[in-house]
């Protein structure tokens, strides 16, 4: 059977129209083929990417899960591992959707950028951010602040099993994770941080409370509730700051800092702090600081800090707040301490009975009841330099 020319004409467009969709669709296939789990970015709703910047932030917006404070199933975007993506602008993880990199590295060598700024309920997960050199005062990671409303504290923002660090120091000044508050009643809450390892970095994880126009619970801004776990700082100049624009405005309070290791750079030539506090009610606990190398402050609580506890296990410690609670541990006894308020020693204070003066661990608190004579003795030592005083 002959085919008539207008038969031809139609099957040549349809082939033409299919290479220009094959084109205009390049960065995008529906149908999910074995070697996507090792190439291609894939999603919750089955759509596979190749693996770019631009098409993560494409491929999250079209996997957004459902904007409720409610549990509700997340969508998802999962990166193919072992993979470098370079990142120019900033990637918005949405409302309650997932970022797996999946062991994929994200290299930033943009300045004044953000790589990943997380929505309320977002969560990112399993990768490396990187900076290079040229991405000097860009954040790695931030979380976005919200208007304050009851239901808005349900929403559970997570970062887990993540790695940020500079490629090398380069003087920049380039921030980990991020906790901003810039405007009246924003708030930040809940968010969840574990398993985080910071290299080289000039601020690790930073909370900074500005905007606020009146009281915390009013049009102030707060950040509070939030809770670091298992982290590792390396040769990051100011692994935590708490930062407050006007305490009576302005708060960052009631946030957990649990099991970190700071390790230090002996080389760092200017004064650092493993913890800088200007703020309220916080809590630092099983935490230690590694080769500390005596310039700065291991600890710093600020005049405008109050009611913060801290179980340290280096020095020197500065303590100019209202009623901060710290005990140390007794880990390094060689530098001065300036307490504003008290410190509790590790160990706990004991009453000797003999008839000889007992010798007392530095910086520490003891009584002696001499046996021979029954007279009674508060002992403290200072610095390893011990004194005693007669109690009548």
């Amino acid at each position: 059977m002959k085919i008539e020319r207008k038969i031809y004409a139609f099957i040549i467009s349809m082939i033409l129209l299919g290479v220009i969709i094959g084109s205009i669709y390049a960065d995008r296939t529906i149908t999910d083929t074995s070697d996507d789990v090792y190439t291609k970015i894939r999603c919750s709703n089955g759509n596979v990417y190749d693996a770019t910047a631009a098409n993560i932030q494409i491929a999250l917006n079209n996997n957004r899960g459902t904007d409720t404070n409610f549990y509700y199933p997340k969508g998802w975007v999962k990166l193919p591992g072992n993979t470098s993506i370079t990142v120019t602008s900033m990637i918005t993880i949405p409302v309650n959707t997932i970022l797996d990199l999946g062991g994929s590295r994200l290299d930033c060598n943009t300045p004044d950028i953000t790589v990943i700024n997380m929505t309320r309920g977002a969560e990112i997960r399993n990768g490396l951010i990187n900076f290079w050199s040229s991405a000097d005062r860009s954040v790695a990671i931030s979380v976005y602040p919200k208007r304050y409303t009851p239901s808005a504290q349900n929403y559970k923002t997570m970062i887990e099993n993540m790695r940020i660090e500079t490629y090398n120091y380069a003087d920049n000044v380039n921030v980990g994770l991020y906790l901003h508050t810039n405007g009246p009643s924003q708030s930040i809450t809940f968010v969840v941080a574990d398993n985080i390892r910071f290299e080289r970095l000039y601020y690790g994880i930073m909370l900074n409370a500005t905007g606020g126009t009146g009281t915390p619970s009013g049009t102030g801004t707060y950040i509070n509730g939030n809770m670091f776990t298992n982290l590792i700082f390396q040769e990051t100049w100011f692994p935590i700051t708490l930062k407050t624009e006007d305490i009576s405005k302005n708060v960052a309070n009631a946030n957990c800092f649990v099991d970190y290791q700071i390790q230090c750079d002996s080389g760092m030539g200017f004064d650092v702090e493993a913890i800088h506090c200007e703020t309220l009610a916080n809590y630092f606990n099983g935490g230690i600081v590694w080769d500390w190398n005596g310039k700065g402050n291991a600890y710093n609580f600020t005049s405008t800090s109050g009611a913060n506890y801290a179980f340290i296990s280096e020095r020197p410690i500065v303590d100019e707040g209202n009623q901060n609670i710290i005990m140390w541990s007794g880990y390094n006894t060689t530098n001065p301490v300036n307490m504003g308020w008290m410190q509790f020693p590790f160990w706990k204070p004991r009453v000797f009975y003999q008839s000889t003066e007992p010798a007392i661990p530095d910086d520490c608190v003891g009584f002696w009841v001499d046996s021979d004579d029954s007279k009674y003795y508060l002992i403290l030592d200072y610095g390893g330099v011990q004194k005693k005083v007669e109690l009548t």
